[in-house]
C-alpha cells in the first residue's frame, strides 16, 4: 500500500468507470418542448449546481443537456444513453480550435460531478436497464471519420472542443432522484423517460407525433440492437 501511494496508483482498480448522470434534467429539456402535456407530467426538479464560464467579459452556462442536443452529425443516431456511456468531451489543443472558443479552463464555478454516492446506482430502476440490455449493446468498431468530431452550430463551445470514443467502460450513476416505474402513477412520464433516453433526439419534438401519447410513442418505438 505504501509501495503503491509513492508511486502514485489508485486505491483500487475496477472494470468500469462510473459518470455521475443528472437524467431528470434531460428529460425535462425534450417535455419542454410539449408545454401542453408537460404539466403535471414531471415531479419538481432537483437543483444542482452548474458550470459558469467566462469569456470575454461575458458569462455562459455550460448546459449538459446541449452537449447532447448539439452532438456532430456524425451521432445523428446516438442515443442519449449511448452518448452518456460512449463518448466524452475534450477541449482541442490551442492551435486547432477556433480563435473564439470558450475555454474550458477559464471555469468560475463546477458541477459537482465527483463519483460520489456509487451505492446510488443500486437503486436504478431495473425495468428502465432492461431497455439497455435488451438492445444488447456492443461498443461500436465503426471507425469514424479521422476529422474531428465537433459540436453543430449553436453550441458555445463548437470548433474548440472535440468528441472522442471512450476508452474504457462506462456505468451511468443515474442522480436527481428515483427513476420513473412502469406501474408508477405517472406512466405518462415514465415513457417520456425511456423514450429521452433510448429514442435518439435533439428536440422533444424528435420523440412523438403532434397529438399523440407519450405511452402511446413509447409502444410502437422500435428497439434496435
Amino acid at each position: 500500500m505504501a509501495a503503491s501511494y509513492l508511486l502514485g496508483l489508485p486505491d483500487y482498480y475496477t472494470s468500469h468507470k462510473f459518470k455521475p448522470f443528472y437524467w431528470r434534467y434531460y428529460v425535462q429539456r425534450a417535455l419542454e418542448s410539449w408545454p401542453e402535456c408537460s404539466e403535471g407530467q414531471q415531479p419538481e426538479v432537483i437543483d444542482s449546481k452548474v458550470t459558469i464560464h467566462k469569456y470575454k467579459d461575458r458569462y455562459y452556462q455550460l448546459d449538459p443537456v446541449q452537449d447532447y442536443t448539439h452532438r456532430p452529425e456524425e451521432l445523428e443516431n446516438t442515443t442519449l444513453y449511448d452518448w452518456i456511456t460512449q463518448y466524452q468531451k475534450k477541449p482541442m489543443k490551442a492551435n486547432e480550435s477556433d480563435d473564439e472558443c470558450e475555454s474550458d479552463n477559464e471555469s468560475v464555478g463546477s458541477v459537482d460531478t465527483e463519483e460520489e454516492n456509487m451505492d446510488e446506482l443500486g437503486h436504478t430502476n431495473p425495468s428502465v436497464l432492461e431497455y439497455a440490455n435488451c438492445k444488447k449493446r456492443k461498443r461500436s468498431d465503426i471507425k469514424l471519420d479521422v476529422q474531428k468530431l465537433t459540436f453543430t452550430t449553436g453550441h458555445p463551445q463548437s470548433g474548440c472542443s472535440e468528441i472522442l470514443k471512450n476508452q474504457h467502460e462506462v456505468v451511468p450513476n443515474f442522480l436527481d432522484g428515483a427513476l420513473p416505474h412502469w406501474d408508477g402513477p405517472n406512466k405518462q412520464y415514465y415513457a417520456a423517460t425511456i423514450l429521452s433516453l433510448f429514442k435518439p433526439w435533439r428536440t422533444g419534438l424528435d420523440l412523438k407525433e403532434e397529438g399523440q401519447e407519450w405511452h402511446v410513442a413509447l409502444n410502437q418505438f422500435t428497439f434496435t440492437s
